[in-house]
């Protein structure tokens, strides 16, 4: 549903951007990414730069991520992503697909910041200028390697005066150069009583395209990101044509009532035998 969106999916060859509060399941949503793009290109290339030192590994198994296939990048500062994203670049067969993922942005230092004693002052710390630099030296090599560079943004509290209330770490560099930019933005958590016991099993998401270059701008969809299961992409597909009045244009026997009860069916399904239907 997502990639309906999106106009086609995450481009190849392009730079992409998804950003939103903490604890919105961005980092699920780099897995679930990482675990299609393996889905339609076996052989491809994928990349994983988590600046946070945070990915759990075994959690990416449990959404279908053969990790094997992902070498994991380390990286302190930008200058440090950049020399690891041409070098990945450089080395690649340009025939083979790859993708490329920054999570995130936001904990990303900069060489003049870890330079810098943490007692001597400063303003700001050149990451929004090194990212802009970033994307116009990466633009072309990007699309000539068949690369897709997916990084991550968390919102934060935009202190200047008269601005917008709210900011993202990389600068405009990432508004105006990426060719996709999607805002997560969380509707509800989801939970599930088992055997008496009210539990998290994950998020009601609404995404909102805010730039696109291979589609209309400015679409939303809602989907749920199920813990253990990522986008639970049948369900979101099928809320979407019973929200916008379509489910009859298909020759289901019993209509809506049998589409719930599908529904209802996957929610209790255990996670391998999700993955496998």
């Amino acid at each position: 549903l997502l990639d309906q969106a999106l106009g086609g999916g995450w481009a190849l060859g392009k730079s992409c951007t998804v950003y939103g509060a903490s604890g919105i399941g961005k980092s699920l949503l780099c897995t679930t990414v990482a675990a299609n793009f393996h889905d339609q290109y076996k052989t491809g290339k994928i990349w994983y730069l988590d600046s946070e030192v945070g990915y759990n590994k075994s959690f990416g198994v449990s959404l279908g991520l053969p990790i094997k296939s992902v070498e994991f990048i380390k990286a302190l500062t930008v200058e440090d992503f950049f020399d690891s994203l041409n070098e990945k670049m450089a080395s690649k067969d340009p025939e083979v697909p790859g993708l490329y993922i920054l999570d995130s942005c936001d904990m990303l230092s900069s060489q003049a910041e870890m330079d810098r004693s943490i007692r001597e002052g400063s303003f700001g710390d050149g990451k929004a200028k090194l990212f802009s630099q970033i994307m116009r030296r990466s633009a072309q090599a990007l699309h000539d390697n068949n690369i897709c560079l997916f990084m991550i943004s968390q919102i934060r509290d935009n202190l200047g005066y008269g601005m917008a209330t709210t900011t993202v770490s990389g600068g405009k560099s990432l508004v105006f150069n990426t060719s996709q930019r999607v805002e997560l933005v969380k509707l509800k958590d989801t939970d599930k009583t088992i055997k008496g016991f009210k539990e998290k099993t994950g998020l009601k998401l609404k995404a909102n395209v805010r730039k696109s270059r291979f589609g209309p701008s400015n679409r939303s969809v809602q989907f749920a990101l199920k813990n253990g299961v990522g986008i639970d992409d049948p369900e979101s597909c099928l809320q979407f044509l019973i929200e916008h009045g379509e489910l009859g244009r298909f020759p289901i026997a019993n209509g809506l009532s049998q589409v719930e009860a599908i529904i209802k069916r996957m929610e209790d399904l255990p996670q391998d035998e999700f993955h496998a239907t």
